[in-house]
């Protein structure tokens, strides 16, 4: 029995979803789930590390890290999980890269758990999100930042830190270094960081600022797209 099938033994609804999920994931070869005892976080209630790797079919790998806390009826997520995701491409000299060098090929993407997934048990939350992340290009339909994220290529995510709902973000703030960014990433992420400060003085109100944002990275995403398209047949 692994660690996190122990401590929701005493919750039949969580533990029949985590035995699911344990079961679903020794079938499916292209998703792995670790848990590990939270030992430097004080809480409360005992504290999990919860780490869930999908191999999508656009080669992409996805790499989803949470907190999970033992509650007396329930399995509940604390604080905000962190996901990143990197483009797969056989052949490469990733293996010979340090640490530092691979972790240039993440980006963070911010993905918001929708409301009615948030009352279902852990387990079953997990398998959804992995499914999901799975078949991230219908997913992507729907979501315009991993959109504009699968749209991107490994030499493009190297110099964007993430994809959060406010646009892609580069994560380097110094001038000399921000010289090194190609020109056109250097511009996407400043379009972005303009407009959430426009937006920020304006009489919208939260949801129709991101919906909005949604607005300018569909289309920023179709322009990227046409792009490369040209440059492939030019």
């Amino acid at each position: 029995m692994t660690l996190i099938e122990n401590y929701s033994r005493d919750m039949p609804p969580e533990h029949k979803a985590i035995q699911w999920l344990m079961s679903f994931c020794e079938t499916e070869p292209w998703v792995q789930f670790k848990s590990s005892k939270n030992t430097t976080d004080e809480c409360e209630i005992p504290l999990l590390n919860v780490e869930l790797i999908v191999e999508s079919v656009s080669n992409r790998t996805y790499e989803l890290c949470m907190y999970a806390g033992i509650g007396e009826h329930r399995i509940v997520q604390l604080f905000q999980p962190s996901l990143r995701g990197k483009m797969n491409l056989e052949g490469t000299m990733e293996e010979q890269d340090s640490c530092f060098d691979k972790d240039r090929y993440w980006c963070y993407l911010c993905l918001e758990v929708e409301e009615e997934h948030e009352s279902l048990p852990f387990g079953d939350h997990l398998i959804t999100l992995a499914l999901a992340l799975r078949d991230d290009v219908s997913t992507a339909k729907k979501i315009p930042l991993l959109d504009m994220f699968l749209a991107h290529d490994r030499d493009e995510h190297v110099w964007i830190e993430g994809y959060y709902n406010s646009g892609p973000e580069t994560g380097i703030y110094d001038r000399e270094d921000e010289k090194l960014i190609p020109l056109r990433i250097r511009a996407l992420c400043h379009k972005f960081s303009c407009l959430e400060d426009e937006l920020a003085c304006s009489s919208f109100g939260e949801k129709e600022r991101y919906n909005i944002i949604e607005e300018e990275m569909r289309a920023a995403t179709v322009e990227i797209r046409k792009n490369k398209l040209g440059s492939l047949h030019s």
